[in-house]
């Protein structure tokens, strides 16, 4: 979004394609943090996805983010059956027509990560003003 300098408003729709085990993990557990569609909305609305936009529903049940919910659609790319279940191609259309795509595969997280997942988690429930 940032990269493109797009915003909501100018995106038409979102596809998401994953490996059938990918598929089943982010459209069946269906929590914000965890479900594939909250996540892009959460990520298209906010730039970016915390600890406090996954779990305060002033973020994910917002109307910005409700809305480009609706655009986001998630398919299994069968033929990755049995490939690795983090690898992705997302693919942004604009409403003026361009198309932006990109194939990833995600990186498992590393203890940095994980520090600073927790103290997020640990300052929201302790009263801190700002995660980082």
């Amino acid at each position: 979004m940032l990269e493109n300098n797009l915003n909501t408003d100018d995106i038409a729709a979102i596809e998401l394609q994953v490996s059938p085990g990918g598929y089943n993990t982010i459209t069946h557990v269906h929590y914000p943090s965890s479900e594939g569609k909250d996540v892009l909305a959460l990520v298209a609305v906010y730039g970016g996805i915390g600890f406090k936009e996954a779990h305060n529903e002033k973020y994910y049940m917002s109307p910005a983010a409700r809305s480009i919910k609706e655009r986001i659609s998630i398919l299994p790319k069968e033929e990755w059956v049995g490939r690795d279940r983090f690898q992705s191609i997302l693919t942004i259309g604009t409403v003026g027509g361009r198309q932006f795509k990109r194939e990833s595969v995600c990186r498992s997280l590393t203890a940095d990560d994980l520090d600073a997942m927790f103290s997020d988690l640990v300052g929201m429930r302790a009263g801190d003003a700002e995660p980082r």
